[in-house]
Order: C-alpha cells, then sequence, then structure tokens
C-alpha cells in the first residue's frame, strides 16, 4: 500500500477540475484538484503502484510505502 506526500503533508483525496493542460508533447492531461492534511493516517491508500508513482509525478509529490 502506498500513500502520497508534497510540502509535509498526505494527500487525503482528490478528483478531476474538469480543466485540461497540455504536456510539452501537445498530449492532453486532466488536471486534479487535491485535498491534503497533516495526518499520515488520514492519507488515502493506494493499492496499484504505477498509479501512484504516475499521480505523484503529476502533482508533484513523493510515492511512501506504508507497510
Amino acid at each position: 500500500m502506498y500513500i502520497i506526500k508534497k510540502d509535509g503533508m498526505y494527500l487525503m483525496g482528490y478528483r478531476p477540475s474538469g480543466l485540461t493542460e497540455y504536456d510539452k508533447h501537445g498530449n492532453p492531461t486532466p488536471v486534479y484538484t487535491s485535498i491534503w492534511g497533516n495526518h499520515k493516517w488520514d492519507a488515502m491508500p493506494f493499492d496499484n503502484t504505477s498509479f501512484a508513482v504516475t499521480f505523484a509525478g503529476m502533482i508533484g509529490g513523493e510515492v511512501i510505502k506504508v507497510v
């Protein structure tokens, strides 16, 4: 199981904002609205490693493995 951390806060949830940005190759990418919290136990767990890494890269966070 994995959680995402950014700037000392933990990702509690997210949802698409309805906006689209374009990457350097011109591919459309959805923009997400994120909810952050101070406590690790409130963080949203991810079971899928590849999705957690991809999403963390999109929002500039880091993936932490939780045992």
